[in-house]
């Protein structure tokens, strides 16, 4: 999942983090086979130039009143930024 959370700082020995996001990639963490990567459209385009996704299909997620689309993350396609991309 990709967007904004909130970061406890100060925390000794510990981070913190909350919101939403959180618990829904907590939920979508949940749903992905053992091995696989799931991973929500935001995330997808900001990680396509160097990663390979196929879709997931459309998953009920506690807390959201319609279903997210999830894409699963087939194999590494480039380095940074899309550099090496292989296709």
């Amino acid at each position: 999942m990709t967007g904004e959370v909130a970061v406890s700082i100060g925390a000794v020995g510990q981070g913190m983090v909350a919101g939403d996001l959180v618990n829904t990639a907590s939920r979508v963490q949940g749903l992905a086979e053992p091995g696989t990567v799931l991973t929500d459209d935001a995330t997808r385009r900001a990680t396509e130039s160097a990663v390979a996704f196929e879709p997931a299909g459309a998953h009920e997620v506690k807390g959201k009143a319609e279903p997210i689309a999830l894409y699963r993350a087939t194999r590494v396609i480039g380095g940074r930024g899309g550099a090496l991309r292989s296709v």
